[in-house]
């Protein structure tokens, strides 16, 4: 990809996170209301196996001895509706949002894009799921260990991997040995953390074959910083003011 030939990829971090509940099918729609690429979110998994999309370590369902905060991994899918989240919200599964979105364009045209963070138990089924609306192609799926890359090769050729690791304790050297998780899996994307990011990454991670993201992009400041560097994508709570600033800076 030739550097006058891209421009970078928005991502709405768990939907427009900084105006909507985070991770809900609200803060989803109104991300591509505002014209985002695609869409970040977080998955978990119920009790009986059912991915979700949920960020946190805690979360907090009505039972009947009362509302409890459990692990995500503890409740079951019966109880997602009994989830206790601001505004009346509710708790997207994975199923629901591919059904929702998977057939999805972009205002560019393209389909959209979505860029999930997973577990070691989770994205098996995520990844069987996109297989079954059609949307692989779409799907970025972000880990930083092996096994975990591992397992979605080993149901899916077609979905993008993306490592999340920090790159400051890595050589960069490794990244292109033919025996690295980066290289025996087909990863394709480095994802860098903005406070971590260094202007001399983007050559090298580019000479390792690698496109660049970067994450953590929840303001002006930093958008205004990281955006001329002109990473592959980036994941921001205000999607609107990335945009805005994308076309800014690049002319679209």
């Amino acid at each position: 990809m030739e550097e006058d030939k891209y421009l970078p990829l928005i991502y709405g971090h768990r939907g427009a996170s900084g105006y909507k509940v985070d991770n809900t099918m609200s803060a989803f729609d109104l991300a591509i209301e505002q014209g985002v690429d695609g869409i970040e979110s977080d998955v978990q998994l119920t009790s009986d196996g059912v991915p979700f999309l949920y960020h946190d370590s805690l979360i907090r369902v009505k039972r009947e001895d009362g509302v409890l905060e459990v692990k995500p991994s503890e409740i079951h899918s019966k109880e997602l509706d009994d989830v206790i989240l601001p505004e009346n919200e509710r708790v997207p599964t994975v199923e629901q949002f591919f059904a929702k979105y998977g057939d999805l364009c972009a205002n560019s045209g393209e389909k959209l894009l979505f860029s999930f963070d997973y577990h070691l138990n989770d994205g098996e089924i995520t990844c069987n799921l996109a297989k079954k609306y059609n949307c692989e192609d779409q799907l970025f799926m972000c880990a930083n260990f092996g096994p975990l890359f591992k397992k979605v090769r080993n149901v899916s050729k077609k979905v993008h991997l993306v490592a999340s690791n920090s790159i400051r304790f890595l050589t960069f050297l490794t990244f292109k040995k033919n025996w690295s998780k980066y290289c025996k899996y087909d990863v394709e994307v480095f994802n860098v953390k903005a406070a971590d990011f260094q202007e001399e990454y983007k050559e090298k991670l580019l000479e390792a074959g690698f496109q660049f993201y970067i994450w953590d992009l929840h303001d002006e400041e930093r958008l205004r910083k990281n955006l001329p560097y002109r990473p592959h994508g980036i994941y921001s709570n205000y999607p609107d003011l990335a945009l805005k600033i994308r076309k800014e800076l690049f002319g679209a």
